[in-house]
């Protein structure tokens, strides 16, 4: 991490749908804007070609790597290209990190985990930041400093609005115990903390239940796993469920079961720019670029 005479020379380079957390970064004068462009030659070929000056410069990448595929090739593609203009540091910062989920170690099937942690310290990435990673032991395969932030403080003030007497935080699984511990911590509140064990229907959980729940969870993906807990909490007279999830995919229409078992409201980030568009009866989309300006500006005076 860099002094102050170093934040100033840092170049932000993002893709657009990043644009409105990029405006906040921007705001804050730390940064100056950098600019890229893709193309593609008539064999389909992709080049990159940057417009800004970045010799001795930290440069800050804010993107995603998750799918469509062409992510895996333009962001680490900026980051050599920079690294060969002269950049002296590059920073990756993705707020949802993909293929984190991929990092279990099984014989013929991809560590793909360990692969895209080998590719981005291969192509030039000194530095990793994001939020709420999927597994913690992921972060074993990265070779460069990598930070997964919570974002307990982005759902704190909901929660602050809430009478939370009554009420346990709801782990889905014994990993994401810290991640209700950074929530309790952030609400200044000693809030009774339960999490499930086991798969499917087979779950069982350690801890008491109260009347209401908060669940707290990184991703919602089908929302699968999500339903095996709220369905648990409905059988067991939980009569009001709030879900909090850093990471909105919302794929397929499986999660929507959700609404048959007591929960109330859905707190999603945007992290992932699509989640937008998911902003309907009982679904709150909370921006994260004003934690983002807010972290940035601790970031960068370290």
């Amino acid at each position: 991490m860099e002094n102050k005479n170093e934040a100033s020379e840092s170049v932000l380079f993002f893709q657009l749908h990043y644009a409105e957390i990029a405006k906040e970064l921007l705001r804050s004068r730390n940064f100056s804007c950098g600019n890229y462009a893709m193309g593609r030659f008539k064999d389909g070929e992709i080049s990159l070609k940057i417009h800004s000056d970045v010799s001795g410069k930290n440069c800050l990448i804010l993107g995603t790597l998750e799918p469509p595929d062409q992510n895996l090739i333009e962001l680490p593609l900026l980051a050599y290209t920079l690294k060969k203009d002269g950049a002296k540091k590059v920073t990756g910062f993705f707020p949802y990190l993909a293929y984190m989920r991929q990092d279990h170690d099984n014989l013929h099937t991809s560590l793909t985990a360990a692969w895209l942690a080998n590719m981005l310290k291969a192509n030039g990435f000194d530095e990793i930041l994001t939020l709420d990673i999927h597994s913690p032991l992921a972060l074993r395969y990265f070779r460069i400093p990598t930070a997964s932030i919570s974002s307990a403080p982005i759902f704190a003030p909901q929660l602050d609005k809430k009478d939370l007497e009554k009420t346990t935080l709801i782990a889905p699984d014994a990993g994401a115990v810290e991640r209700c511990l950074d929530l309790q911590r952030t609400l200044k509140m000693t809030i009774p903390i339960a999490f499930f064990k086991g798969e499917g229907e087979n779950i069982k959980i350690e801890g008491k239940l109260s009347e209401k729940a908060v669940i707290f969870d990184d991703i919602l993906d089908t929302g699968n796993t999500l339903i095996c807990v709220c369905k648990y909490l409905y059988t067991h007279n939980v009569s009001d469920i709030t879900i909090l999830v850093t990471h909105g995919l919302f794929n397929g229409n499986l999660w929507e079961d959700l609404w048959k078992y007591n929960v109330s409201e859905i707190y999603a980030t945007d992290t992932i720019p699509r989640t937008e568009h998911f902003a309907v009866r009982g679904i709150s989309i909370l921006s994260i670029a004003p934690f983002v300006h807010e972290l940035f500006k601790d970031y960068l005076k370290k």
